[in-house]
């Protein structure tokens, strides 16, 4: 069992405690010096044996919040300093496939992907995830490709095909873990809990794409 973060873990020896692997992301802005800082940061928890899975940047390529080159960088000193821990980058599948230089940088190759947003009809959503996902597998060089995020959000704006609603999201969740389990493929769902802070850069399924609206609260789906 494994629990993505999106920092380095505070408490690891909590989660060490409920026998969880830790993904841990440093998170990167663009800016050298805090980008350098933050894969510091990552290193020292590697180092000390608090991550399994290091992920360096989350869909920068896809914000444009940095170059290829740079994410390669950044993932090279990782892994020069921490050989021993595998490290990826977090990234959409378009570009991932645009600059498979990245994908060869990595030890696992970390997909996103989300047919809500691509305005797929939920009844042609895992059909498409599957599609996309065998063209990454495909330039991936053999190596293994990890669902780094998918999902569905409860409620919100219809995207062309696709409804935001709880039906779709419990439909795409047990047809996504279903496919999973098929094709053997590692994964992480985004995500645990909403987030009412994402509406601001999302809209109102920003808020939505938990499974439980709050710690402690009754899940949805």
């Amino acid at each position: 069992e494994w629990v993505r973060l999106y920092d380095v873990a505070k408490f690891p020896e909590y989660m060490r405690a409920l026998g969880l692997k830790i993904a841990s992301t440093a998170w990167i802005s663009g800016n050298k010096e805090n980008d350098e800082a933050s894969v510091k940061v990552l290193i020292t928890a590697a180092k000390r044996g608090d991550v399994d899975l290091a992920i360096i940047g989350n869909e920068m390529l896809l914000r444009r919040a940095c170059t290829p080159e740079h994410l390669i960088e950044l993932i090279h000193r990782f892994k020069d300093a921490v050989p021993d821990t595998p490290v990826t980058t977090g990234e959409v599948e378009e570009f991932l496939l645009k600059y498979p230089q990245v994908m060869a940088a990595c030890d696992i190759v970390g997909m996103h992907h989300y047919p809500y947003w691509c305005g797929i009809d939920i009844n042609d959503a895992m059909a498409d995830f599957d599609r996309r996902y065998r063209e990454v597998v495909a330039q991936a060089q053999g190596k293994e490709v990890w669902v780094l995020e998918t999902g569905w959000p409860s409620d919100g704006e219809v995207k062309k095909d696709a409804v935001a609603s709880l039906k779709n999201a419990r439909k795409y969740f047990r047809d996504f873990m279903q496919w999973a389990h098929l094709n053997n493929v590692k994964y992480f769902w985004f995500e645990a809990f909403d987030e009412q802070w994402k509406v601001r850069d999302e809209g109102p399924q920003g808020a939505n794409w938990g499974m439980w609206t709050k710690p402690g609260a009754k899940r949805k789906y």
